[in-house]
């Protein structure tokens, strides 16, 4: 199973520095600070919640003929870097009430093309051979995220 870009709800914070972006942006918002992206952060991703791959998983388990098979576990859907940072931002500004920028700045020197790429994963496979999908949206996700946080640690 290849998961996409998984995100969601954490009691730990990831020690790598491309790891757990989301839960990084969420805890700056809520100190007050602006949110950083790289370039235009116009490049797409595809942004899965934790719940949806906890989901897949489970479904993989129990499914018939599908050893030795390479599933793409994703939404299917793509939306910007900037797009998704910015549902942070204005779902900390609501809480707060305190303006919360994404603001764009030049890609540091010598990062890896990959990460300027675009990418949307194919579901279908996985899809027909489990009938699984995911559930929760990019919006929603954000919104488990950001309330969690401000339950957890606002």
């Amino acid at each position: 199973m290849r998961l996409a870009n998984v995100y969601g709800v954490s009691s730990s914070e990831g020690s790598s520095c491309d790891r757990g972006i989301f839960n990084k942006i969420t805890k700056t918002a809520f100190k007050g600070k602006d949110i950083i992206v790289y370039g235009d952060g116009n490049y797409v991703r595809d942004y899965v919640y934790i719940d949806d791959v906890v989901s897949a998983f489970l479904c993989a388990a129990v499914a018939k003929n599908i050893e030795g098979e390479l599933f793409n576990i994703a939404t299917g859907v793509g939306h910007t870097l900037k797009e998704a940072f910015s549902l942070v931002a204005d779902r900390v500004s609501d809480i707060t009430k305190k303006k919360v920028n994404v603001n764009e700045i030049p890609w540091p020197e010598g990062v890896n093309p990959i990460e300027k790429r675009n990418f949307v994963a194919s579901i279908d496979k996985f899809k027909k051979f489990t009938g699984w999908e995911p559930t929760i949206n990019l919006d929603e996700g954000i919104h488990r995220l950001v309330s969690f946080y401000m339950k957890n640690h606002g």
